[in-house]
């Protein structure tokens, strides 16, 4: 047994009331096509026919044409704060991507000094650690003073 696609039993059951409304109109208005007489409603020729020709519609057009001037200049507007805002954006990454690697930089020079003094095959890993000052070494934490209202000294 083949089951028919879902294409045609959606359409026959859309259509079915269709076909049943449109046989109920056919038979209940014969009388009514019979005597229609279309002589009684004359067409006029296609190209005789005009809508609203004499309208004034100068209002609109002064309304609109500021409107959309407005619509326009609020655009460019708005484009041109999405470039400025995507500019600043990058140049404050920029200044972060440049104070971290100042970061690694002093952080990194005073352990290669280090190093140099004294080779790492010679010293263990806790020496290593502990063997500068604290005093010498720069704190990760150490920010400006803007972010001790943060409290994120120690």
């Amino acid at each position: 047994m083949k089951v028919p696609p879902l294409d045609d039993l959606l359409a026959n059951l859309i259509d079915t009331p269709f076909d049943a409304l449109r046989g109920q109109i056919n038979n209940a208005f014969p009388a009514v096509a019979s005597t229609f007489n279309p002589a009684q409603l004359p067409l006029p020729a296609v190209r005789t026919v005009h809508f609203y020709n004499n309208v004034d519609t100068s209002i609109v057009e002064d309304i609109g044409r500021p409107l959309v001037h407005l619509a326009e200049t609020s655009a460019l507007i708005l484009l041109g704060l999405v470039i400025a805002v995507a500019i600043g954006n990058a140049l404050v990454e920029w200044y972060r991507f440049r104070q971290v690697q100042n970061t690694i930089k002093a952080i990194q020079t005073p352990l290669l000094l280090e190093e140099l003094r004294f080779p790492l095959s010679s010293l263990p890993t806790r020496t290593l650690l502990f063997s500068t000052p604290s005093a010498s070494r720069p704190s990760v934490l150490a920010r400006p003073s803007f972010t001790r209202g943060f409290r994120l000294q120690p």
